[in-house]
C-alpha cells in the first residue's frame, strides 16, 4: 500500500506539474506581442491612408488658394502703387493751392474768444475804413500754455512789401499790426 500511494502520489504531482505550468512561454508571449503591433500598425496605416484621401481631396483647392495668394499679392502692390500716386497728386494740389493763394496777411488781434475777435474786428473797420476796407478777415484757433485764443488776421498780399505797407499804415495810426502767413478761416 504504501507502494501505491507513492505511485499515486508522484503521478499526482507530475500531473499537477503539468497542468500548473501553464504560463505562457517566451515563444508565446513574443508572438502575442508581435500580433499586438501589427494591430497597432493596421491602425496607423488606416489613419494613413484617412490622412492620404483627405489630403487628395484638398490638393485642387490649395492650388487654387496659391493662385488667390499670388493675385492678392498683385492686387496689394497696385493699391499701394495707386495710394502713393494719390498722396502724390494731393501734396501737388496743395502746393498749387498754396501758390494760388496770397502768402501774406496782416494780424490785427489776438483775443481768448471768437466772439470778442468779431466785435474787435467791426471796431477795428470803423476806426480805420480807409485801410482795412475790402480786405477779407480770418482767424486762426491756437492754443498758448493751455489757453485758447483767437487771432484776428486780415488781407490777402502776394507780396511781404505790400502787406509791410499796409501794416505800417496801421501803425502809425497807433493800430496793432504784424505781417505773418497766410492761414486760418474765414471770418
Amino acid at each position: 500500500m504504501k507502494l501505491t500511494f507513492t505511485i499515486v502520489l508522484s503521478t499526482l504531482l507530475t500531473l499537477t506539474g503539468c497542468v500548473s505550468n501553464s504560463e505562457p512561454s517566451a515563444e508565446m508571449e513574443k508572438i502575442t506581442n508581435q500580433q499586438a503591433e501589427i494591430e497597432i500598425l493596421k491602425e496607423q496605416q488606416l489613419e494613413f491612408k484617412n490622412q492620404f484621401a483627405i489630403w487628395q481631396e484638398m490638393q485642387p483647392n490649395i492650388a487654387r488658394l496659391v493662385v488667390i495668394e499670388d493675385e492678392l499679392n498683385t492686387l496689394i502692390q497696385q493699391l499701394r502703387d495707386l495710394t502713393k500716386e494719390s498722396k502724390m497728386k494731393a501734396r501737388e494740389e496743395k502746393r498749387k493751392i498754396r501758390e494760388a493763394r496770397p502768402f501774406y496777411m496782416l494780424q490785427l488781434a489776438s483775443l481768448n474768444s471768437l466772439d470778442n475777435l468779431k466785435k474787435n474786428w467791426d471796431e477795428q473797420q470803423q476806426l480805420y475804413p480807409e485801410i482795412l476796407n475790402g480786405l477779407a478777415a480770418r482767424y486762426q484757433q491756437i492754443k498758448v500754455q493751455g489757453k485758447q485764443y483767437y487771432r484776428l488776421k486780415v488781407g490777402e498780399f502776394n507780396q511781404k512789401s505790400d502787406a509791410l505797407t499796409t501794416c505800417k499804415a496801421l501803425i502809425t495810426q497807433q493800430a496793432n499790426c504784424i505781417v505773418v502767413n497766410n492761414t486760418g478761416k474765414k471770418l
